[in-house]
């Protein structure tokens, strides 16, 4: 399941995104389905931080902070627009039968 996180996107929002969708990559189990990515991720990212995901949401978290105006944010309306359909779409090629 780690696959659907290469390549990563081109942009990320705020700075704590890559290290979020690295973390991610890292813990994702191997049962995941494109049905509970999107709860996975929100209780992932709500174990990291407390805090609940959703699309006004903007999270520090010092673990991902590395240098830079946005360091350590978790952008949640990056997430909701582009992260989690994103892995959803890889997912769902992942998981959908080929037609032979």
């Amino acid at each position: 399941m780690q696959s659907i996180f290469s390549p990563p996107p081109p942009t990320w929002g705020s700075r704590g995104n890559p290290y979020f969708w690295d973390y991610l990559e890292a813990h994702i189990p191997e049962d995941i389905t494109v049905d509970n990515l999107e709860q996975w991720i929100k209780d992932e990212h709500k174990h990291l931080t407390g805090q609940e995901l959703n699309k006004d949401s903007s999270v520090y978290v010092e673990q991902f902070a590395h240098g830079g105006m946005s360091s350590g944010v978790i952008c949640g309306s990056w997430w909701f627009e582009t992260g989690i359909p994103v892995l959803k779409e890889r997912l769902a090629s992942l998981t959908t039968p080929v037609d032979m």
